[in-house]
Formats: structure tokens, C-alpha cells, sequence
């Protein structure tokens, strides 16, 4: 079925085509006045000073329309949202209005999804992944049936674009993104109609040349940070998860270290009053917290600390009997175990490398199709290694085992 569905959608697999991104640019559509943005809370940014020119290009009247386009709807959209549409905030989450349904999780869960389609397709298996990227596009219709003006959106978008880059590079074919952004586009524009600032920045990216993708997307992933920072404020959860994905995937050199591990301690602390020491929403925080001391500080002590600690504060997972579904404490344990197991090498711990790793993959195996997606990825992790060691006989023990998971999907 999904043979069918991406070819529909314009993107063949295991097949190496031309971009499609090589278009002429319209230079003659006008844009809206600029919103005049609120200022920024009392909390202090973690990004005092945008100090790379090349985060702040000049942006000539037709090579770089679109990025115009882009970074003036993303302002749009995202102050409308609070403005017209409604939307409040507590220091942990955005509130819909009565007459709007939040549909954060689900956007999250697809973002989750398509990081489970490039393991797969990098490593194991390219017909699995695609086959999850077929029951992404179908989950997509109704999320955008029922409500496109989410703030969630803003938030999910950007990683999911980074993720389909990734899959672009693996298979040398970057018709997906393409297919991907004209999907989307079309579902807006069939459910709210195409003067929807939504729509408009799907259509402009969806014109945007390949080798000025990434940078438009990074462009306009920062306005939107940017924007909900000044909105909601620079130690809001979700802003701060926002710079935890940012500063991996796209300049960790853009962020004032201190200022950013003091704001997520501090919301920690705040999660642990309100909710609970392993609360979900505590376990959330943490996650992201180690997520980005881990990926842009050098503190590697502070990172081992934390990944025990989100360890520990999830070890309620390997005394479940039941199956496991994926989530947000399956999501911590994976991670906090996989940190944990890298700082071991690091620090010349073989054994403890391996022990982190296993006890992940025996208890993740046991789960749902994302959980068993995880544990496909950190076994092939270990043998890696073992094999790297000259462990062969527990390489193929692994590789047994992953094997048969695969079938499993």
C-alpha cells in the first residue's frame, strides 16, 4: 500500500531523481504588513546576542523570497494564535480556549514517529520505514480536519522536517520533503482554505530550492522559538524543549549555556512541587533537560547526573508486567539509558556501556511498535561495539535477537 501512496504523493521509493526544489521563484507576490512583535518577558533569553551573521542573511528580493515569506508567516501565525485565536499559557503549557482541542501529544507522537521511519530506514529495514511514513501521511488528515491553528504545530513542525532531511540524505532523493510539504499544504488548504497563514508557509516552502532548504527551515524553526519565547515566556517548558532540539540539530554554539541549565533547573524544581517527583510532566522537563546539557555542554558530569536521575525516576518500567506503549517516561528511559551508556565509553567503562544498553533493549522489546523501533536501534548500537571489541558470539546473540524484533513489525 505505501508503494501506492508515495508515488500518489509524488516521491518514489529506492528510486534517485532530480529535485524538485530547482523552480522559479515569484517574486511578484506581496506580503502582509509586519506584526509588531510583543516583548520579551522578564526572564532573560538564552540567547542574548544572534551573534552568526549567517543566522541573519541578507535577503535579496528573489533569491531568497521565500525565506522572507516564511519567517513573516511563522510571526503571523504564531501571534495570531494568542491574539485572535485565544490561546493562554501556564509555566508549563499552552491552554486551548473552550472551543479548541489541544492536539500537542498527537503532533508530538508523529514527530516520534518519524524519527522511528529514519531508524528504520537507515539501519534495518527501508520497507518498514516506509510503511510508517504511509500511516503518518494517513494519521495526518484527520489532525488537520479538526484544528490547524495549534500551537503544537509551531513546535512539531521543524524537528519533523529535519527528520524527513535525514531520510532525504539516506535514500539520495529529496522528493519526500517536497511530498511531505505539498501534502500538508493541500490537507490546509482543502480544510481552511488557501489564505490561511498555515497554508502559506507550506506553499512557500514547498518552492523553496533544496540547498536553501535547511537554512530556511532553521530560519524560520528559530522566529517561531523566538516569537513563543516573547509570548510565553524564555522559561516556559515548551520554549525551553524547543532550544533543547535546536541547539542538537542546528547551532549549539547559539545558546548561553548557563542561562539555559539555570531555567531548566528551576522549571524542574517547579514540576516537582506542583506535579510530583515522577509525574509525567516532571519527567518531560528532565528529559529535555538532559536532552540539552547532554547534546551542547561539555559538562559530561552533569549529564551523567541527570540521566541517573531520569533513569531512576522511571524505573517503574521494568517492573511493568503488561506490554508498554511509548510515551513520554519510555521516551526518558531510552534516552537517559542510551546517555548513560555513551558517557560509560567516554569514561572507559565497557561494562557499564554494555549493562545501560541491554537492560534498555530487554525491556523495551517488550513494548509497542515505537518501543521495539527503540530497541531495534540500540542493539544495533551494541553489537557495534561488540564487535568492535571482538565479542562475536554476543554480536550474533544480538543480531538473533533484532532480527526476529524486526519480524515482529
Amino acid at each position: 500500500m505505501y508503494k501506492s501512496h508515495f508515488s500518489s504523493w509524488g516521491f518514489k521509493k529506492n528510486t534517485i531523481r532530480g529535485h524538485l526544489g530547482n523552480r522559479t521563484v515569484d517574486s511578484s507576490r506581496r506580503t502582509r504588513p509586519k506584526r509588531r512583535v510583543a516583548p520579551v518577558s522578564n526572564v532573560q533569553s538564552i540567547v542574548p546576542v544572534l551573534r552568526r551573521p549567517h543566522l541573519l542573511p541578507t535577503l535579496g528580493p528573489v533569491a531568497f523570497r521565500r525565506q522572507e515569506v516564511t519567517v513573516h508567516v511563522v510571526s503571523t501565525f504564531t501571534h495570531g494564535l494568542f491574539e485572535s485565536k485565544g490561546w493562554s499559557h501556564d509555566a508549563f503549557t499552552i491552554v486551548p480556549t473552550s472551543q479548541a482541542v489541544d492536539h500537542g501529544a498527537q503532533w508530538a507522537d508523529l514527530d516520534d514517529r518519524f524519527f522511528g521511519a529514519s531508524v528504520l530506514i537507515e539501519r534495518s529495514s527501508v520497507s518498514e520505514g516506509f510503511a510508517t511514513l504511509d500511516s503518518i501521511f494517513r494519521e495526518m488528515k484527520p489532525l488537520v480536519a479538526d484544528n490547524v491553528s495549534q500551537p503544537a504545530i509551531m513546535v512539531e513542525f521543524w524537528p519533523i522536517c529535519h527528520r524527513i532531511d535525514g531520510i532525504c540524505r539516506r535514500v539520495d532523493d529529496y522528493n519526500l520533503m517536497y511530498a511531505f510539504l505539498r501534502y500538508f499544504r493541500d490537507l490546509v488548504g482543502g480544510y481552511v482554505g488557501r489564505k490561511h497563514p498555515l497554508f502559506e508557509l507550506l506553499d512557500a516552502l514547498s518552492y523553496v530550492e533544496q540547498r536553501y532548504m535547511m537554512p530556511t527551515l532553521r530560519l524560520g524553526y528559530m522566529k517561531a522559538i523566538r516569537c513563543l519565547e516573547s509570548l510565553i515566556g524564555a522559561d516556559h517548558a515548551i520554549v525551553l524543549n524547543m532550544w533543547s532540539n535546536y541547539v542538537k540539530y542546528w547551532d549549539n554554539q547559539s545558546i548561553n549555556q548557563e542561562a539555559f541549565a539555570a531555567n531548566f533547573t528551576r522549571l524542574v524544581e517547579a514540576a516537582e512541587a506542583r506535579f510530583g517527583r515522577c509525574a509525567r510532566e516532571t519527567v518531560r522537563i528532565l528529559h529535555s533537560f538532559l536532552y540539552a546539557m547532554f547534546y551542547s555542554s561539555d559538562d559530561k558530569r552533569l549529564a551523567w547526573k541527570l540521566a541517573e536521575d531520569l533513569v531512576e525516576r522511571t524505573g517503574s518500567l521494568l517492573s511493568i508486567t503488561q506490554e508498554i506503549k511509548w510515551g513520554v517516561e519510555t521516551l526518558g528511559f531510552a534516552f537517559a539509558s542510551k546517555v548513560l551508556a555513551l558517557l560509560s565509553l567516554d569514561f572507559g567503562e565497557r561494562d557499564s556501556f554494555s549493562t545501560s544498553l541491554d537492560r534498555a533493549i530487554r525491556r523495551l522489546k517488550t513494548g509497542d511498535r515505537e518501543c521495539r523501533t527503540r530497541a531495534i536501534m540500540l542493539s544495533e548500537d551494541l553489537e557495534t561495539k561488540l564487535a568492535q571489541w571482538g565479542k562475536q558470539d554476543e554480536v550474533e546473540d544480538y543480531k538473533r535477537q533484532r532480527l526476529a524484533l524486526l519480524e515482529t513489525l
